[in-house]
């Protein structure tokens, strides 16, 4: 796997430490963090903070393309295709 750099890894924890609070203000604040850092994108976590800021949002679309992305980039992560199989489930 490859190692994420020092300067994403802070945005993308404090992208996780927003979702983890909840609400909708954090939600809208990690999304903006996580879309000014694009070279972040490659990396699977990127996305699956993506599709939980969008969940939080009611963004049901987004969060699955985001997901799809993350197995795109990791098709190991099992805790991704559940995801993806109860967002199936529900729409």
């Amino acid at each position: 796997m490859e190692q994420i750099p020092q300067n994403i890894r802070l945005n993308l924890k404090e992208a996780k430490d927003l979702l983890e609070k909840g609400g909708r203000e954090s939600s809208e604040r990690a999304r903006e963090i996580l879309l000014d850092m694009p070279d972040a994108a490659n990396y699977s976590i990127y996305h699956k903070l993506l599709a939980k800021s969008a969940q939080e949002l009611g963004q049901a679309e987004t969060a699955i393309a985001h997901l799809s992305k993350s197995i795109e980039l990791d098709p190991t992560d099992v805790g991704v295709l559940i995801r993806v199989a109860e967002y199936q489930l529900k729409n």
